[in-house]
């Protein structure tokens, strides 16, 4: 018998050639080249089209800027400015009382539902009747319902010097007045601006008040309890001074309110100073430095100031009395004037994107 040792041995042996012989058996085979498959009768689906790119993103253009409709006058009443407007233009006047200091003004009673103010161009401010228009028009066009609604209306001179207050109906009083006044044949061609019967003044334009409303404008500020709208007035102001070039608004008596004594609105009044074209430097540096006080803006005015473009603004300013739009009187507003807008507007923006640049937008357009 062979030893169980010499079995495993040899098993092992055995194992090892069969293993060596399996791997040069693999080396010695003769390998042939598989015949080649048939050429195929079918034909080959055809490629896929590529992917399409995807469309750039296109960004839906801004939505034009329209005159709103259905403005109301805050305070008591409620009336809208367009039938204010309709009113002033169409009532017949009863009384003038003559009211202005630097310019020539009338408080004018009538038949109608409100009074007015009239101011017609004067030796002092020829332009002041188409300021004060253009002004009003600008300010409803950015969402402004505190512009005094202003249209223009033809007076004749002799109902006015029939109707002149007792006070103010001598001679002499008379002469000054005509002499003032530039007539156009026998009318006075001016401005009917709404006279609102409960304006109060509660030293907003004294140093101590402005003071203290510039803090609530300024960033990080917050205004009183109740006075939000009022702090946002008050923006809404010193920007539109700033775009209509309104270098008189502090002289004294043309910062008034209306409304409840918790919750007052500003007026935006007296603007006959405004649109000068070339505005001098001095004015212009003025007014830019009175809006860099201002860090918070109202979000929808902000919003429409963008829309304003020349064509929306020139439309605006088209003097529906006037057909022939050559005229010099076709346009509330010299083309110079409009372009002066334009510019400031574009300053203003300038500046309000750097402070949201520094602050975020919610912290800078923090009013409605």
């Amino acid at each position: 018998m062979v030893p169980s040792a010499a079995v495993s041995t040899t098993r092992v042996g055995w194992l090892c050639l069969f293993l060596l012989a399996c791997g040069n058996a693999g080396d010695r085979a003769e390998v042939r080249d598989e015949p080649a498959p048939p050429p195929s009768t079918e034909s080959a689906p055809p490629e896929a089209p590529p992917e399409p790119e995807p469309e750039p993103e296109v960004e839906e253009p801004p939505e034009p800027l329209t005159m709103p409709t259905d403005v109301a006058m805050p305070g008591e009443g409620g009336f809208t400015h367009d039938a204010i407007l309709a009113d002033m233009v169409e009532a017949r006047p009863t009384q003038f009382k003559p009211v202005g200091t630097s310019s020539v003004v009338f408080r004018v009673q009538t038949l109608g539902e409100h009074m007015f103010a009239f101011k017609p161009p004067s030796a002092v401010r020829a332009r002041a009747a188409s300021a004060e228009v253009a002004a009003y028009r600008l300010g409803r066009l950015l969402g402004y319902d505190n512009v005094l609604p202003a249209a223009i209306r033809d007076i004749n001179r002799r109902s006015i010097r029939a109707r002149l207050h007792p006070r103010y109906a001598d001679e002499q009083t008379w002469l000054d007045l005509e002499e003032a006044v530039r007539w156009n044949g026998l009318e006075a061609t001016g401005a009917a601006i709404y006279w609102v019967p409960d304006m109060r003044d509660i030293g907003l334009d004294s140093p101590e008040q402005r003071r203290e409303w510039a803090g609530w404008i300024g960033r990080g500020g917050e205004a009183p309890e109740g006075q939000r709208q009022l702090a946002r007035d008050l923006s809404d102001l010193i920007l539109f001074d700033y775009l209509i070039a309104n270098w008189d608004r502090y002289s004294g008596g043309n910062l008034r309110v209306i409304g409840s004594e918790d919750a007052p609105r500003v007026v935006i009044r007296d603007n006959d100073a405004a649109f000068a074209a070339p505005l001098p430097d001095a004015i212009e540096t003025r007014l830019r430095t009175e809006l860099e006080k201002v860090e918070r803006f109202s979000r929808s005015t902000i919003d429409r100031l963008q829309r304003l473009d020349r064509e929306t603004l020139r439309a605006a300013m088209r003097n529906e009395r006037v057909t022939d739009e050559t005229a010099d009187t076709a346009y509330f507003l010299s083309d110079a004037q409009m372009t002066g807008v334009l510019e400031r507007a574009a300053t203003a923006l300038s500046y309000v994107a750097a402070l949201i640049d520094l602050a975020g937008e919610d912290a800078v357009l923090d009013f409605e």
